[in-house]
């Protein structure tokens, strides 16, 4: 796959707010708290963000 066409299409789905809201929502679930976003929260964001992109990357692998 190309890799400047992968780039742009992490990029639009990165900038859509409904995946911002998903993670958000999903970090408040795993921490079983509303808020603050301290450390411990953008700690989490990025887990769950970087899980994301995992499976998004194993979905587009192609099959063998």
């Amino acid at each position: 796959m190309d890799d400047e066409l992968v780039n742009y299409a992490l990029a639009q789905i990165l900038d859509d707010i409904r995946i911002g809201e998903w993670v958000t929502g999903e970090v408040d679930k795993r921490l079983k708290r509303k808020g603050p976003q301290d450390h411990e929260f953008w700690a989490m964001y990025t887990t769950i963000m970087n899980e994301l992109l995992d499976a998004v990357r194993k979905k587009n692998e192609p099959s063998r």
